[in-house]
C-alpha cells in the first residue's frame, strides 16, 4: 500500500505534467521517477 506522501506526490507530478507539458516526452521526463520507472 502506497503511503499518503507517494499518493501525494504523484497527484502534484500529474498535475504538473498537465501544466507544464502533455507531450509523451515531457510527461516521460516529468513523471519518470513513477511512471516510465516502472
Amino acid at each position: 500500500m502506497p503511503s499518503i506522501v507517494n499518493v501525494y506526490d504523484v497527484v502534484i507530478l500529474q498535475i504538473g505534467i498537465y501544466a507544464i507539458d502533455s507531450t509523451s516526452l515531457g510527461y516521460c521526463f516529468i513523471a519518470g521517477r513513477y511512471l516510465c520507472h516502472r
